[in-house]
């Protein structure tokens, strides 16, 4: 499902090779703005093209130049959002062939940066009334791309000490949760010392991040 979603956003981008008039760059950012703001209010059940296009101030006609229905706006939203998220995870590991001797703690500011160019999308969709789909979608994009992250410094599954998988899962888990917390906190954290934080819950162990030192 991540794959196809992907793949459809990328057609729509090579379909559209010209940059596109600043018009409708505009229409269809004011249409995502008045699904999120009606996501909000009522959730995702019960959105109909009319309300929507009264709270963007736009007519039907023009909605219907650009998407099929709600779910179309939806879905095109969605992969546009995690194919930015995508051309960033892959950018922070672009030829990277083996683990760093030293992960810095910069190492995941553009990732934080990203989700907080793209907040209130992020926050509506991982909200209890958003998309449920999203995270999952979210979730199978970062197992893609740290599955090939560890193929790359460890393509032997005999020398892991735990199986890939559950390591994937676990990481992914970890991360996710780690993001859905600083949006339920508004963010309460810039993405630089959010970059931090993920460091160092990567790079120490429970004892030490809790300031317990071992003799």
């Amino acid at each position: 499902m991540m794959i196809s979603l992907l793949k459809c956003v990328d057609d729509r981008m090579t379909h559209m090779r010209r940059p596109q008039d600043p018009r409708i760059i505009r229409t269809k950012q004011l249409l995502r703005d008045a699904l999120l703001d009606l996501i909000e209010e009522k959730g995702m059940e019960g959105i109909n093209v009319r309300d929507l296009t009264k709270k963007a101030g736009l007519n039907r006609g023009t909605f219907y130049l650009h998407y099929r229905d709600i779910h179309d706006l939806l879905e095109q939203s969605k992969a546009e959002i995690l194919k930015g998220l995508q051309n960033v995870l892959d950018r922070s590991h672009t030829g990277q062939k083996e683990i760093p001797k030293h992960l810095t703690e910069s190492r995941f500011t553009p990732l934080f940066e990203y989700l907080a160019e793209n907040q209130r999308f992020f926050k509506v969709m991982l909200n209890t009334k958003g998309d449920p789909s999203f995270i999952y979608q979210m979730k199978e994009l970062m197992k893609q791309i740290l599955y090939k992250k560890t193929i790359k410094f460890q393509p032997c599954d005999e020398e892991m000490l735990v199986p890939r998988d559950y390591l994937i899962a676990h990481v992914t888990s970890s991360t996710l949760g780690v993001i859905q917390h600083w949006f339920e906190c508004e963010m309460n954290f810039s993405p630089q010392e959010m970059s931090r934080i993920v460091y160092r819950l990567i790079a120490l162990s429970p004892e030490k991040l809790s300031g317990l030192h071992q003799k």
